[in-house]
């Protein structure tokens, strides 16, 4: 039986000569693995829409031995990615949280579209690459239902709009400058980071990426996105390290 579905492609693994393997997010099934055959041969079909990161049309067929990849057409491929070491780790960093952390056979239409979205702001160079780092983590983290409860002060329920408030990573909660009574692994944060954790939570998808933050700001939102993230997966990953050494960043003296 043949299966259709369109994917990204996350990962890709060489097999002999000429095959390998690849991971594709699809909306329907989740992650699955295919086999691809002869990809790499000069005169191979397959070679574009099964390259790392391609947004392709997949047909494949369900086998003894797994899935067998029988034609692809791309639909997007993101050539701005590879040309820019930067978007190319954050790429791969997003691709192994998608990895480690979207469950099989399970719907995944919101992270699909996430994934999609920052591929193509990071391919486009069109917007601050922190800035998209951050939008990836908290709202693939709302998606898969561990969002941060950044509505209010999770003691008073005071919204505090244009006030400082603190937050914590590993709670994932704010607390109002009344009700703070100087809880442990809570930091003061601005108005501004409040904003932007609020808009990444709730915005549509077509308004998601549409902010800016000045750069101390884009600095501190990124920080702590990264630890909300990290905290809550319970590991780190090898891309991510890659790109923190690579920017000489210092996260644990921002908050």
């Amino acid at each position: 039986m043949l299966i259709t579905t369109d994917g990204i492609v996350l990962r890709e693994r060489t097999v002999g000569d000429t095959g390998k393997f690849i991971d594709i997010l699809t909306r329907d099934y989740g992650v699955i693995e295919l086999s691809v055959r002869g990809v790499r041969k000069i005169n191979s079909k397959s070679g574009s829409g099964t390259q790392l990161f391609a947004y392709s049309k997949f047909c494949y067929a369900s086998t003894k031995r797994g899935y067998v990849l029988n034609s692809v057409e791309p639909i997007k491929i993101f050539y701005g990615i590879s040309t820019d070491l930067d978007a190319l780790t954050l790429a791969e960093y997003f691709s192994e949280v998608i990895s480690y952390a979207v469950e099989p056979q399970k719907q995944n239409n919101e992270v699909v579209r996430l994934f999609l979205n920052s591929l193509y702001y990071l391919s486009e160079g069109r917007r601050d690459k922190k800035l998209i780092k951050s939008i990836f983590e908290l709202r693939f983290m709302t998606e898969t239902g561990l969002m941060p409860d950044v509505t209010a002060c999770c003691h008073c329920g005071e919204y505090c709009d244009n006030e400082s408030m603190y937050f914590s990573a590993q709670d994932g909660r704010l607390i109002c400058k009344r009700c703070y009574d100087n809880e442990t692994g809570y930091g003061l944060v601005s108005p501004a980071v409040i904003k932007a954790f609020r808009h990444i939570v709730f915005s549509d998808f077509s308004r998601l990426f549409n902010f800016r933050l000045s750069g101390s700001a884009s600095q501190q939102l990124s920080v702590l996105s990264e630890k909300y993230i990290l905290s809550h997966l319970g590991r780190t990953f090898r891309s991510l390290e890659f790109y923190i050494r690579y920017n000489n960043e210092d996260t644990a003296k921002i908050v």
